[in-house]
């Protein structure tokens, strides 16, 4: 009988919780939706104006070849996009892929890395630059036609301080939900998108999960810690090696909702 009760007096509880989550999976559908009816309308039909590197790209290609400031600054910023996607080294991803120590900061190295790209900050400058990371976002997303270490490098560089600053609030709410569906599409590789989903809560300032950062348990000696509640590792941020991200992603868009 005890077990009975028991099971009764869980099903209230466990009614309500079936409730909230339906509740709340309604609303982010309908948050999606109103995203995609957004941005998704291809912006960039064609670049023509995008950078055409040489191919193979060796070495001394890489320290010969220059875009002049007057090409970069001329160029469409779907044609920005593109060359800074379309560069070889981004085929690799956003992390160093020749270093042996994981106690190389990734985010940070990153970040500097795209501080001195004079085609990412062109990018980052230009009024539409939102919509139209937006709907290769989406695209990305719906249509999965990007290669990986491309994919990876758009994230990073949504992930960016920089751009985060340049979106609006309901912006980054709608960048929240594609990085979210995102999650829901690539449950093998989500480092980078969970990457997106720190740098929004971070620019809302989102406390529970700003203090769960900063627990114990996301640390570890070989990191790099920066006093934030954020260490670093070679692949970014460590607490986007683990799943407590998008809990506190899901629960702060609950919130806001």
């Amino acid at each position: 009988m005890k077990k009975i009760s028991h099971i009764v007096l869980a099903m209230p509880v466990l009614l309500m919780a079936c409730s909230e989550n339906s509740t709340f999976t309604a609303l982010f559908d309908a948050e999606w939706n109103e995203t995609v009816a957004d941005y998704g309308v291809q912006i960039c039909h064609s670049t023509p104006d995008a950078i055409l590197y040489p191919s193979p790209w060796t070495k001394e290609m890489e320290e010969t070849f220059v875009i002049p400031d007057a090409t970069i600054q001329s160029m469409s910023t779907c044609g920005l996009l593109d060359s800074w996607l379309n560069h070889p080294r981004r085929q690799q991803g956003p992390w160093c892929s020749v270093c042996s120590s994981l106690k190389i900061r990734g985010v940070t190295r990153f970040n500097e890395m795209l501080a001195n790209d004079r085609i990412a900050m062109e990018l980052l400058s230009r009024n539409d630059c939102v919509p139209v990371l937006a709907a290769r976002y989406l695209s990305v997303i719906v249509q999965k036609e990007e290669k990986a270490g491309k994919v990876q490098c758009l994230e990073m560089l949504l992930a960016n301080d920089a751009c985060i600053s340049a979106m609006n609030r309901d912006e980054r709410r709608r960048f929240l939900v594609m990085a979210l569906k995102m999650t829901e599409k690539e449950t093998g590789r989500a480092n980078e998108t969970r990457h997106i989903l720190v740098g929004i809560m971070k620019a809302f300032n989102y406390t529970p999960f700003l203090e769960e950062a900063a627990s114990e348990k996301y640390h570890q000696s070989f990191f790099e810690n920066q006093g934030n509640g954020f260490d670093e590792w070679l692949e970014g941020y460590t607490i986007c090696r683990f799943d407590a991200v998008e809990k506190y992603a899901r629960q702060f868009l609950n919130e806001s909702l």
